[in-house]
């Protein structure tokens, strides 16, 4: 290789070698636009009878402006009316079990949460239930 190419070769390298960290997991520098992927909080409501299968039409949310509304809460977007799609949920207490699919999680059916852990949800909101006695569930709504 020419003198040239050797440069280029250890050049690349180097650049190439700035983008991973020391495990060799590649990072490359993120750019986020403001507002494309942004998230609005929308409300938040606490679950605590979750000794049978509770949903989040169960909610009394209470929205940044101090009023309340029963169940997913929306906002008001660019004149639209769009329901919350994500929540951050937190669990208390003890453990919880939940199913998106609109059936009843049981003791031993459904995704399992220990307590104390957070965790966000994406799924279908209005038809994910949670069960868990002596468990609190806290729930933050976001619209995107």
């Amino acid at each position: 290789m020419s003198r040239l190419s050797w440069m280029i070769a250890a050049l690349v390298t180097l650049m190439m070698a700035s983008f991973c960290d020391r495990a060799g997991a590649q990072q490359f520098p993120m750019v986020v636009s403001p507002g494309v992927h942004a998230f609005q909080f929308v409300g938040s409501c606490q679950l605590t009878s979750l000794a049978v299968a509770t949903g989040l039409s169960s909610c009394v949310t209470t929205k940044p402006d101090g009023t309340t509304v029963s169940g997913i809460p929306t906002a008001v977007i660019n004149g639209i009316v769009t329901p919350a799609v994500l929540v951050q949920i937190g669990v208390e207490g003890a453990a919880i079990r939940y199913v998106s699919g609109g059936t009843n999680p049981t003791a031993s059916y459904g995704q399992p949460v220990a307590a104390g852990t957070p965790y966000q949800y994406s799924g279908p909101l209005d038809t994910v239930k949670f069960l868990g006695a002596g468990a609190t569930v806290n729930i933050e709504f976001f619209v995107r």
